[in-house]
Formats: structure tokens, C-alpha cells, sequence
């Protein structure tokens, strides 16, 4: 119930009311004035980001076997949320994704892929990518499609946007758009028939009511989660932090044999950047029962980069290892062996190595740049990343935490799962790219199973998500195994809806910021047309 003595904070109690502006939060935004929707963005954060905005971010130690990282490490509390840092990465969900596969407990989607699909020009628009199809044929070998490897698909790559220029121009050019910075929200407030009445945050004035007709959480599939967990609605919503998901990400295998071919650089689509992937086709992830993955070349892993010798990615990693540490003189000295294995590998590039790095380093600068520092392609030896599915698992999920931040609320604590079946499809796929790839001329550098075990076992040690915050907020039917509907509403909260990637039943292997967007663009327009 409202508290009479919390102020309220004079928000239109006709309109929307968005917490978060990152992608989720600007489509939503968005899309509903553009129907002549009343809208209220809130965030924690402002104009640049701060060190205690982004201690809100923290959680606590994660439990289980797999480790987590800093649960503010890949997070952000600013205007524009994590497209302040984000790459640019645009791949879109497939429609086996949205399948019920028998072979993968609690898959399927309650909308299907064409509901999805219709929503992907409009999100292309946001995030300044062409509307393409992606796919593209090669008349290069490499990139052929067959029965098992479909090489075929491409990824697009965004400026990249950053979503907060986007909103400067909405805050410019709409009066029905108010935007609240520096309100730090703590929690729901529900009447006695479970409708949400406001927002409860605190400012630098103290704590305020943000009242509205309808709420939209877009805070991130992390801060999603919190909020409602830290609420009485968790209570009846037993799925509610479970099935947390990620990816699996793996460069564990060499190949060698001869220079790659052109086509397996960038190329580009009117002014936006394009690249070619590998995919295991979806025949052949149901003939072997596993999960959707794909694979591309990338500099190799650190650990293994004093033995490629590879100078432009010792030369990266130098370089972000000292950013990571510039304002710890004592954690930089720690460092200071690392460091010395990247320098013995720069210290052996060649003399023609250096003009390559400052002229793509330059290029590096610009807004539509170059999206990232792929290795020479006359090298003989390519290391193929792998990017896999991250399976729905119930006993995967954030919990909450004894301890609580400066205002009172529960810390998140990490309890992310993995099962044999997430590595299942990593090793299916390595097997279909040796057998690929060996009808080209290449050959690994270790077979399938070793390096999956490989994989395996590092992850154990600990897992970074890489910003690929999935679930915990599911979308689906049945209130025993879905947080959300297939409009994204709340099971049983007539005005609350959430947005991003919490809702995503299962995660794919795509980066998840187009599909994001799509799916906040589908659900501005219910809400825009209610």
C-alpha cells in the first residue's frame, strides 16, 4: 500500500511510466509517443556515469560452481544504459529458437517467429542498420551451405548506437516525453487488488512516489528480476530469477593450413558493416539433439597469444589491460608479468605489422567504424570462436541476497547452471566444422571432445556473461514457468509489463540487443493501440 507520507512526485497519471533507458526503455519510449502516448523515463543514472550510480549495479558473491562475474561489471546505470558500451553486434533470434523442441525441457516461445520477425525493420531503424535479410550467399567455398554448416548467415554491426543521442532528440522534440534522471527506484508499490500504483525511488531529495496508469520494467534482465523479487509479486510467480541464461563462448580450436580468403573479413551493406558466420544448420541440430550455435574467426584467448605470436592482439590487450587499471598503480603492477608476455609478442611483430595496426586504429575512430580487429587473414593459423546456446535450465537463476545497498534493497546474488547438454552442442559443432572445413584444406588443432572438456573445465573456474543477461523474467502461459505473457504483462498485474532480454523463454545464439529491441517495439505498439 502507499505510504501517505512518501511525496508524490508529479508525474501524468495517464501515462506510461518506463524504468530504464537503454534499448528496451528508448524503443518502448519511442514507439509510444509516436502513438500519442504520455511517457515518464526513469533511471538512476545521468548524463555521464558515476562511481556510485554504478555500485547500485553490485550484487553479492556468486554461489554454485560456476562463478559469475561482478555483477556491475557488464552493467550500467547512465543514460542509455548499456549502449554506452556496447559493440554494435546485430544478429537476430532463428525460428528454430522459437520451437518447442522435445529434446530441450521448457523451449518454445508463446509467440511464434513471424510475431517476432515483423518488428525486426523497425528495430533496424532504431538501431541505424540496414532493413536486410540475414543472409547472403558466397560464391566463396568457404561459406558454402550444406547439410550440417550453413554458411550463409551474416551479422550486421550498428554504428554502434548509442541510444542516449536518441533520446536527447525525443526529450527536443516531444512534450509529451518527460524524463527523470537520478531516481533510483526501490521498489513497487501495489494496491490490494495487486494493481501497481507507483514506483518507489529515492533522490537527492529524498524518496518519491512516480505514479502512472501502466509500468514498463526495462532496467535490464538483472534489475528486472530484483525488483520484482524484492516485491510481493514473487510470492506467486515461481519462475520469477529462474532459467537465467547467457551464452556459451568458447576459441578453443586452431585451424591451420593456408591463408583465409578474402570473404571472411567484414564487408559492407550500403554504409554498415557485414560478416559471414558459420552456423550448424537447424537439420542437424535436431538430428543431434542439441542447441543452436554458430562460430566465426577471432584473435585467440589470451592464454594462448605468446604462442600464436599474434601482436595485434597482445597489442588490444595490452592496452585495455592498463585502461582496466590506470587508476590502481598497485593492481597494474600485479599485472606486470602479463603484461611482459604481451610485450615479448609485440617486441617480435614485424616492422610492416605497425602500419596496419595505426591506419585500422584510425579507422577505429570514426562513429561508422570498423567494428572490430580481426587477425591478418594471411596467418596460417585461425582461431574459431564459438558462440552456443545457453540451454533453459529452472535451477539456473538470481537470488537475493541478506545484504542490501545504501537504500535498503536486497543485492542479487548469481546462482547461473550449466548442464552437459550446453557443451553437447559446442562439441557437435566443432565435429561439423573439422569435417567442413577439412574439405578445404584446414586442419585443427585438437579434436572436438578435448577441447569442449576444455571449455568445460575453464568455465568451472568462473563464467563472465559478456552483457548477455537472458531470462529470469520468461515469457510464456503457465505462471509455474513463465513470469510474463505473450504480451509481456505480468501474470496477474493488470497495468505492469516488462521489457529486454528477461522475457526471452530461450536464448539462441545471437547477441541479444536486436532482438530486444524488436520485441519492445512490439510491445509499445500494444501498448500505444490498448
Amino acid at each position: 500500500m502507499t505510504d501517505p507520507t512518501t511525496p508524490d512526485a508529479g508525474t501524468p497519471t495517464d501515462a506510461v511510466v518506463v524504468l530504464g533507458t537503454g534499448p528496451a526503455g528508448i524503443a518502448v519510449a519511442e514507439g509510444l509517443l509516436k502513438r500519442g502516448r504520455s511517457v515518464v523515463l526513469v533511471d538512476g543514472g545521468a548524463a555521464r556515469e558515476r562511481d556510485t550510480d554504478r555500485e547500485l549495479n553490485a550484487g553479492d558473491e556468486a554461489r554454485g560452481v560456476w562463478g559469475h562475474e561482478p555483477l556491475h561489471e557488464n552493467r550500467r546505470r547512465v543514460l542509455g544504459g548499456t549502449s554506452t558500451a556496447w559493440g554494435g553486434r546485430c544478429i537476430p533470434l532463428d525460428p528454430v529458437d522459437f520451437e518447442q523442441r522435445d529434446w530441450i525441457p521448457d523451449s518454445g516461445w508463446p509467440i511464434p517467429y513471424a510475431e517476432f520477425a515483423r518488428w525486426l525493420p523497425e528495430a533496424a531503424r532504431l538501431l541505424e542498420i540496414p532493413d536486410t535479410p540475414f543472409r547472403r550467399s558466397s560464391p566463396d567455398p568457404i561459406f558454402a551451405t550444406g547439410e550440417e554448416i550453413d554458411g550463409a548467415p551474416i551479422e550486421l554491426w550498428s554504428p554502434p548506437t548509442d541510444v542516449s543521442r536518441l533520446l536527447a532528440h525525443l526529450q527536443s522534440t516531444e512534450p509529451r516525453l518527460t524524463v527523470l534522471t537520478d531516481h533510483h527506484v526501490t521498489g513497487l508499490v501495489l494496491d490490494a487488488d495487486q494493481r501497481l500504483v507507483a514506483l518507489r525511488a529515492v533522490t537527492e531529495r529524498g524518496e518519491v512516489l512516480l505514479r502512472g496508469e501502466r509500468f514498463v520494467l526495462a532496467a535490464g534482465a538483472l534489475e528486472n528480476a530484483r525488483l520484482l523479487l524484492t516485491s510481493a509479486l514473487a510470492q506467486r510467480l515461481p519462475a520469477l530469477g529462474r532459467y537465467y541464461m547467457s551464452h556459451v563462448f568458447a576459441t578453443y580450436v586452431a585451424y591451420s593450413g593456408k591463408p583465409l580468403p578474402r570473404a571472411t573479413g567484414f564487408f559492407r551493406i550500403g554504409r554498415t558493416y557485414a560478416r559471414h558466420r558459420w552456423q550448424l544448420t537447424a537439420a542437424a541440430q535436431r538430428a543431434a539433439r542439441v542447441g543452436n550455435v554458430i562460430g566465426f574467426i577471432a584473435r585467440p584467448p589470451v592464454q594462448r597469444m605468446s604462442v600464436h605470436l599474434d601482436p595485434l592482439s597482445a597489442t588490444i590487450a595490452a592496452v585495455k589491460l592498463v585502461r582496466r587499471h590506470l587508476r590502481s598503480p598497485q593492481e597494474l603492477w600485479r599485472q606486470r608479468r602479463q603484461l611482459a608476455v604481451y610485450g615479448r609478442v609485440i617486441a617480435a611483430a614485424p616492422p610492416s605489422f605497425w602500419p596496419h595496426v595505426v591506419a585500422q586504429s584510425l579507422q577505429r575512430g570514426r562513429r561508422n567504424r570498423l567494428p572490430m580487429l580481426l587477425p591478418p587473414r594471411e596467418a596460417r593459423t585461425h582461431h574459431l570462436t564459438v558462440q552456443a546456446e545457453h540451454l533453459p535450465h529452472r535451477d539456473s537463476r538470481v537470488a537475493l541476497s541478506d545484504r542490501v545497498d545504501r537504500y535498503g534493497v536486497p543485492l542479487l546474488v548469481p546462482e547461473i547452471d550449466f548442464h552437459r547438454a550446453d557443451f553437447e552442442s559446442v562439441e557437435v559443432f566443432h565435429q561439423a566444422m573439422e569435417r567442413f572445413l577439412g574439405g578445404l584444406g584446414y586442419r585443427p588443432d585438437q579434436d572436438p571432445a578435448t577441447a569442449t572438456r576444455s571449455l568445460a573445465r575453464d568455465m568451472f573456474g568462473g563464467f563472465n556473461s559478456n552483457a548477455h543477461h537472458i531470462g529470469t523474467t520468461r515469457m510464456g502461459a503457465d505462471p509455474a514457468t513463465s513470469v510474463v505473457d505473450a504480451d509481456c504483462r505480468v501474470h496477474g498485474v493488470q497495468n505492469l509489463f516488462v521489457a529486454g532480454a528477461s522475457v526471452f523463454p530461450t536464448s539462441g545464439h545471437a547477441n541479444p540487443t536486436l532482438s530486444i529491441v524488436a520485441l519492445a517495439c512490439r510491445l509499445a505498439d500494444r501498448l500505444g493501440s490498448a
